[in-house]
This record gives structure tokens, C-alpha cells and sequence, in this order.
């Protein structure tokens, strides 16, 4: 069993916007900082939670933490692709 760990902290800056401070992850738990237009625009931040590979196995397990100060705009997401894929061992009983 593999447990993962993400977080993510954010704060607004002296110009209104808001920045990613922190962003600490362990496999198989991922932290993708992203940038897109609407964000940029919007003076947001946005992250999205993943993992490594082929998706979860059977047994990992994940914990996130999201820190936002007060002001601060963060937008979570995770992978469209995230699955779960059940592991030989549980199959056998």
C-alpha cells in the first residue's frame, strides 16, 4: 500500500492576483500547477491533483490539503483520466 500526499497553499500578492506558495506532493499523489487564459484573466491559480502513471492501483491512497488565505482565488481539479485499478492480490479473494 502506497499513501500519497499533495498540498497546495496560495495567497493573494500586492498586485490583487493570486499565487501558488507552496506546492509539495509524494507518489503516487501529483500537484500540476496550471495556466490557462481564463485563470490568468480571472487573477487565479489552478492546480490540478493527479498521479503518477497509470492511475491508482489497489491499496494507494491519497490525502490532500488546500490552503487558501483570505482573498485568494484556487481552483482544485484532478485528471479525467483517474481510475482505480483493482489489484491482482484482491482479485483472489
Amino acid at each position: 500500500m502506497r499513501t500519497g500526499i499533495a498540498k497546495v497553499s496560495a495567497r493573494v500578492t500586492d498586485h490583487g492576483r493570486t499565487a501558488l506558495t507552496e506546492m509539495v506532493h509524494r507518489a503516487p499523489a501529483r500537484v500540476h500547477p496550471l495556466k490557462t487564459p481564463g485563470a490568468e484573466k480571472a487573477g487565479a491559480a489552478w492546480c490540478m491533483l493527479g498521479e503518477y502513471g497509470g492511475g491508482l492501483l489497489g491499496g494507494d491512497q491519497m490525502a490532500f490539503t488546500a490552503l487558501a488565505d483570505a482573498g485568494a482565488t484556487l481552483t482544485l481539479s484532478t485528471q479525467g483520466a483517474t481510475k482505480v485499478v483493482k489489484s491482482p492480490f484482491l482479485s483472489t479473494l
